[in-house]
């Protein structure tokens, strides 16, 4: 009895121990005698190996553990001997997301069992302690501006007040919020027969509201007023990625189907109004301003008037038609899942409309011009500031034209002037605008070079977005260098934005010239929404995750880790509105020029492209020990192995190999020459070949 009671009194305090230590532990009834399950991790994590340990005093024989994952599908089982009283078990957490149960049984039968939750959760770690965290920050910054509303009947959520920061942090909160369609709902609801959206929820004494006027205001209540700021011509394309997001988030074809009206509405609304609609271009229009930003350039009253009157100055900015370009793309998606291939069709003529006149008059050879004058054009242009400012747009870089990199709106050469541009500034940084003796801190302008005329627009150089360095255009810059073959680029804005995290332990939304934290206005708008562009470009970029038929259960994997300077990673990449998954390790042995990627998840299909490090081809694929036939591809001067895979459950872990080799692929323009040079040589041939035969002819001729 005595020995009993000890046993037990160990056992407590074992568990006591475990269970402050941090470690997952619990104590479980099996065959009338006390066990204690011991876990290191409080939940599982895909692929993340897991460690059980078990105690049973008085019990020497083996014993069989047994997981099953939250479906009831074992893929654990195994028998273990104890070692020093101890019984151990290593393994890797697959199958299907949710409670998962661990069973230990006995040789005579009797068994206990225990839950723990598998979390597939967004998360992406590398061996730098620094990266984890700054991932972590990204988040954080999201889900501190968030807040819930109830108004006309609806509780709804949003990333911010404002719509378009709402949108624009989609692009990372759809992977950790449960609920990313209740705050576009709201608006959805509000939208005006004329088509456009209301982009502000404001208290009705908030200066904004003094802004505007007429149909731009909408009060809801005494309290609370609904504003859109009429120089905005944003909030509609933007508005079709928001929708188009939170469909692939949720696989909510019903709740797509019942949005696209309202949604073909606003799309209609910027070629039927005379606000959005310019006749003499077909491109959509607004007020001159700086890139997307809400005020109009010279206008009387200046940044508290954001309204569109008889003489405000109107352009062509370039942002907002790549911006309509790719919702018409995403509407025409949209309708096809839907089955209205006509509609689809329609949206999809109407993209490749706007292209090609925005092509015409906005692309300068390099880049998108900051903004094409329509009234007043340039040349009517008198004052002698303003002429400055206007003439000098048509060489104007400015941030829209990194979100031009992920619209879908460019080709492989028109993308890499973009990306060379912003290349050339980071190789060769000039001086900053306020202090000759100081250099750009980075290439992610706000706008480059600045606007001069400060009485026109209130911000001097260098102030506010008049020319500030800002990490939205980071994060737009990096995900489009992964997507257009300049991965090492991309690599080293993100490792270059850790860094500066690592200086100042936060990110903020604007940065001036020389790299120091912009210290007006609040920072400068919403920190979320530069941390989601950067989140973004990690998962979809650097990581490489594309859901290509809705909750991953088709996806392509395009990781970029060989160009960057890390040697291991995890990433698992979820939806907050789903439980389905995928996930996978690297390992970068660069000693054996080998890449070794685990994958797991929900997706049935995976379309491979594995990047090897520059300098290199793939030279063989293993997958699962097999060879497996590949295509070598290049993009820019990124080399990847193409591959496809075809997976029949969730509790399959796949592991690829892919050994690689100093080399290099034809380019196409090496191609064209070597192809050149074969013709040359071939129709040599066949003119000796013709010669011969002549003279054969000839000779012949004369004999008889």
């Amino acid at each position: 009895m005595k020995t009993k009671a000890l046993a037990c009194m160990a056992l407590a305090f074992m568990y006591l121990t475990l269970l402050f230590s941090g470690i997952n532990a619990a104590v479980v009834d099996i065959d009338g005698k006390e066990a204690a399950i011991n876990i290191l991790s409080k939940n599982l994590k895909p692929l993340k190996e897991e460690t059980i340990s078990i105690t049973i005093p008085n019990y020497p024989d083996k014993l069989t553990v047994t997981v099953t994952d939250a479906a009831g599908v074992e893929y654990v089982n195994e028998e273990v001997l104890p070692e020093n009283g101890v019984y151990t078990l290593n393994f890797l957490p697959r199958g299907k997301a949710g409670t998962h149960t661990i069973t230990i049984t006995k040789t005579n039968g009797a068994s206990a069992s225990y839950t723990i939750k598998m979390l597939a959760d967004t998360v992406v770690e590398t061996e730098n302690d620094y990266f984890n965290k700054l991932f972590e920050h990204y988040k954080t910054t999201i889900t501190q501006g968030q807040s819930r509303h109830s108004l006309q009947k609806i509780n709804f959520k949003v990333n911010n007040i404002w719509l378009r920061d709402h949108i624009h942090m989609i692009k990372a909160s759809k992977y950790f919020d449960s609920d990313v369609i209740s705050g576009l709902d709201f608006f959805i609801m509000n939208q005006t027969e004329e088509g456009f959206y209301y982009e502000i929820i404001v208290n009705s004494q908030d200066i904004h509201t003094t802004f505007v006027k007429g149909n731009c205001l909408k009060p809801i209540n005494a309290s609370t007023t609904l504003i859109r700021l009429e120089i905005e011509a944003d909030i509609e394309y933007l508005m079709a990625e928001a929708i188009y997001q939170a469909w692939k988030a949720t696989d909510d074809l019903e709740w797509l189907k019942e949005v696209l009206p309202s949604l073909e509405k606003a799309l209609n609304y910027y070629l039927t109004s005379d606000k959005r609609f310019d006749p003499d271009t077909g491109l959509v229009k607004r007020g001159v301003s700086i890139d997307t930003w809400d005020w109009v350039y010279g206008q009387k009253g200046l940044d508290r008037n954001r309204m569109i009157e008889e003489d405000s100055p109107m352009a062509i900015f370039h942002g907002d038609n790549t911006g309509f370009y790719q919702a018409c793309i995403m509407i025409s998606e949209m309708y096809r899942a839907a089955g209205d291939e006509a509609k689809a069709e329609k949206w999809e003529n109407t993209a490749k409309d706007i292209r090609k006149k925005l092509m015409d008059i906005a692309w300068n050879g390099n880049f998108f011009s900051h903004i094409v004058h329509i009234r007043p054009t340039v040349e009517e242009v008198t004052d002698a500031l303003w002429k400055v400012d206007f003439e000098g747009d048509k060489d104007r870089l400015s941030l829209s034209n990194a979100y031009a990199l992920n619209r879908g709106i460019l080709t492989q050469q028109e993308a890499s002037r973009i990306i060379e541009t912003y290349l050339e500034l980071r190789n060769n940084p000039p001086p900053t605008e306020t202090n000759p003796e100081k250099k750009y801190y980075a290439e992610w302008v706000t706008l480059y070079p600045s606007y001069v005329n400060s009485n026109a627009i209130l911000y001097p150089p260098n102030d506010y977005v008049n020319g500030t360095i800002s990490l939205f255009v980071a994060g737009e810059l990096a995900k489009g260098c992964f997507t257009y073959g300049y991965t090492e680029y991309g690599a080293d804005i993100l490792k270059r934005v850790r860094e500066l995290y690592e200086r100042d332990k936060r990110l903020q939304f604007l940065y001036y010239q020389d790299g120091t934290p912009y210290n007006k206005h609040g920072g400068g708008g919403p920190s979320g929404w530069s941390t989601a562009a950067l989140y973004s470009a990690t998962v979809e970029g650097l990581c490489g995750v594309h859901d290509l038929g809705g909750q991953f259960e088709k996806a392509r994997l395009i990781p970029a880790w060989a160009n960057s300077e890390y040697n291991t990673a995890y990433s698992s990449t979820s939806y907050g509105a789903s439980d389905k998954y995928i996930a996978y390790t690297m390992e970068h042995d660069r000693d054996n020029s080998k890449l070794i990627y685990k994958v797991c998840g929900d997706s049935k299909e995976i379309d491979f492209q594995i990047l090897v490090p520059a300098g290199n081809i793939a030279e063989k694929v293993l997958v699962n020990g097999q060879e497996m036939s590949f295509t070598n591809t290049q993009t820019h001067n990124s080399v990847y192995a193409n591959f496809k895979l075809s997976r029949s459950s969730n509790m399959d872990i796949d592991t690829i190999e892919v050994t690689y080799k100093a080399g290099t692929l034809k380019t196409g323009t090496e191609t064209e020459k070597s192809d050149l040079w074969m013709y040359v040589i071939i129709s040599i041939a066949a003119l000796a070949v013709v010669a011969a035969a002549a003279l054969l002819i000839v000779k012949k001729s004369k004999k008889a």
